[in-house]
């Protein structure tokens, strides 16, 4: 239903997925750039990993209902993760196995 509404709109070349955000989509990355766009206790560890060297993931980082910091990371060579904060958004949690819902399984 997704796709027919965005192929409605123009776009054609859209892949769409139901699943788990914080697991990512393996099977084509490694991506130059990822977007979360809930409020995460922690970046999900695949997502990390599925990020391209040199690419960007930005994400907002805090607590459900409360002002939460917006980060930028950047893979670097040999994987180092630089991190720099954006600004103070407020997002809606992130739920699934990395969300706030499972905090016991991160």
């Amino acid at each position: 239903m997704q796709k027919r509404n965005l192929e409605k709109l123009g776009y054609k070349d859209i892949i769409v997925i139901l699943g788990d955000g914080g697991n990512g989509y393996p099977s084509l990355s490694p991506y130059d750039k990822i977007a979360i766009t809930a409020a995460c206790p922690q970046i999900p560890k695949p997502l990390i990993e599925q990020l391209k060297i040199k690419g960007k993931l930005i994400a907002p980082l805090g607590k459900p209902n409360q002002i939460q910091k917006l980060i930028l990371i950047e893979k670097e060579e040999n994987n180092k993760i630089k991190t720099k904060v954006i600004d103070e958004v407020l997002y809606v949690p992130l739920k699934g196995k990395y969300g706030w819902n499972n905090l016991q399984s991160i």
